[in-house]
């Protein structure tokens, strides 16, 4: 039903319409409608450039039908992926996108741990990394923009190399 592949630049209008959705959904109430419309503004004006992986980056989405229902950045640094922009239609959660998600990434990946950050104050993505087998090894207070700072759990796991292709 659903597919994984990599990111390419044409998918941009669907990754930013995905991201406004996914954002409006996950922070209104966690982050509040101030810092939200700060992000949808930095989202409007910059479009996808900010999110999109750049060099030494990598970048994959989840398809059904051509519609891009999940997205996954992370980028390998000394032994560990460093893994952001992981956001699932709401629409779709709970249907199997966000573990296509992480078995690509880890797939992907040379490195031998994944690590991840999540706001503190969400509950579903904190239970749904936990059920993915990451554990809590860190908090920090996180700048997602200037004018936004969120409290964060730094969540990892081992990479499964028996699951890598």
């Amino acid at each position: 039903m659903y597919s994984a592949r990599p990111i390419l630049k044409k998918d941009t209008e669907n990754l930013v319409r995905l991201w406004r959705q996914t954002w409006i959904a996950t922070y209104t109430e966690s982050l509040g409608a101030d810092a939200l419309e700060a992000m949808l503004s930095n989202l409007d004006a910059h479009g996808a450039s900010a999110l999109l992986p750049d060099n030494g980056e990598h970048g994959y989405c989840a398809v059904v039908e051509d519609e891009i229902v999940g997205s996954a950045i992370f980028a390998d640094r000394a032994g560990t992926a460093y893994l952001w922009g992981m956001y699932v239609s709401p629409l779709r959660q709970r249907g199997g996108v966000g573990t296509l998600l992480l078995e690509a990434v880890s797939s992907a990946s040379n490195s031998d741990r994944l690590e991840i950050r999540v706001l503190s104050n969400i509950e579903p993505a904190r239970s749904f990394y936990t059920k993915q087998g990451f554990k809590i090894t860190g908090h920090e207070e996180t700048e997602i923009m200037p004018t936004v700072h969120a409290n964060c759990l730094i969540m990892s796991r081992n990479i499964d190399r028996s699951q890598k292709s």
